[in-house]
């Protein structure tokens, strides 16, 4: 998926793996699934992915001679039968660097892509972005030396809103301080490793989000989420659609009759249904400009996703005038812990297979 982010670095490492017979792509499908999976068997596998089990069981040798991964037999449901359930052995570890505009944080993610652990920083108002970022990273530094003693397989950050890879300067209407530092250079001097890669947030959220509700490469769909305002992107057949570097469309500054922006009236909505109704707003504005085949709203403001879907549904067709059959799928679901990380997450794990297989 192309999600705008901005890679940087060619990392070193193992020498590229090359299996007699399977493409690198194939194998790197292989590898991906059974780091997804949590355990997974040969034969499994070969339904999944559509492979034959003695393409799999090429790749499921050469990892696990190389310690990628680890098969160990367990008992099938068969009675007496044991199957070899392969499973993730690299111990690796992606640093996350979340930057919002009160909180600094590092997260580590896994292969499987589980965060295990996260450090964070509340910014002081006595101190400059500056020096707020500068003290996170120095003793963000002792903490990636203590957790990835062999160094990360990634590192990458996350930013409010856009990042100009020229300049090396992040952009935020919530922060405007953030474009006053070299984000990419300041970071790799204090950590004194490389940064692979800085997205936005958006971006890292709409991966996760991808992942998890397994969207269609071949559908447009727009996601919706509430956190410190409310925010979408839009993904057409994978690629990202809306807005400058890979940064969200903002539906939360779309402003109503009264002249108060969606951020505003959701903030000071007394019930999920009023929330309902707001959101609505910025749904038929995708419509409008999109077409989108499903829209995915992520929030946990409602305590009945069904009835919000309901709500939202009946909006569009009272107050915007669009038919059910005009309508595209909607649903509401709860964001996953991390959401903001695992997209950054999935593209650090993407490069470091390309770089082993």
């Amino acid at each position: 998926m192309d999600v705008g982010t901005y890679i940087f670095s060619e990392r070193g490492g193992a020498p590229l793996l090359h299996i007699d017979g399977v493409g690198s792509v194939c194998a790197r499908r292989v590898l991906t699934a059974v780091a997804d999976s949590g355990g997974i068997t040969r034969g499994e596998l070969s339904d999944k992915l559509s492979l034959s089990r003695m393409t799999v069981g090429k790749v499921i040798d050469a990892l696990s001679a190389r310690g990628i991964i680890a098969e160990e037999k367990r008992r099938s449901g068969v009675v007496g039968r044991r199957a070899g359930v392969s499973t993730i052995s690299d111990g690796s570890l992606a640093a996350v660097i979340s930057i919002s505009p009160s909180k600094y944080k590092m997260s580590f993610v896994d292969l499987s892509m589980r965060v295990t652990d996260s450090v964070s920083y509340a910014a002081s108002d006595e101190y400059t972005f500056f020096d707020n970022l500068l003290l996170f990273l120095k003793n963000a530094r002792v903490d990636l030396v203590d957790r990835c003693a062999k160094g990360a397989f990634g590192i990458a950050i996350t930013v409010p809103d856009g990042y100009d890879p020229v300049a090396d300067r992040a952009t935020s209407a919530d922060l405007p301080e953030i474009d006053t530092v070299r984000l990419r250079e300041l970071t790799e001097e204090t950590l004194g490793q490389p940064v692979d890669l800085i997205m936005s947030e958006d971006a890292s959220a709409c991966l996760s989000f991808a992942r998890d509700s397994g969207a269609s490469g071949s559908e447009t769909v727009a996601y919706v989420y509430t956190g410190d305002a409310l925010k979408g992107i839009v993904c057409d057949r994978g690629h990202i659609i809306s807005g400058a570097h890979g940064r969200a469309c903002r539906f939360g500054r779309l402003r109503g009759k009264c002249g108060e922006t969606l951020d505003f009236r959701i903030a000071h909505s007394r019930c999920g249904a009023e929330i309902s109704v707001e959101l609505a707003a910025a749904v038929y504005d995708i419509i409008v400009n999109f077409d989108p085949d499903s829209v995915v709203i992520i929030s946990d403001l409602f305590s009945a996703p069904r009835l919000a879907v309901e709500t939202i549904n009946h909006t569009l067709a009272s107050v915007y005038g669009v038919k059910p059959d005009a309508s595209p799928r909607l649903s509401v679901c709860r964001p996953s812990a991390g959401y903001g990380v695992i997209g950054a997450a999935l593209e650090l794990r993407r490069l470091y297979f390309e770089r082993i297989i």
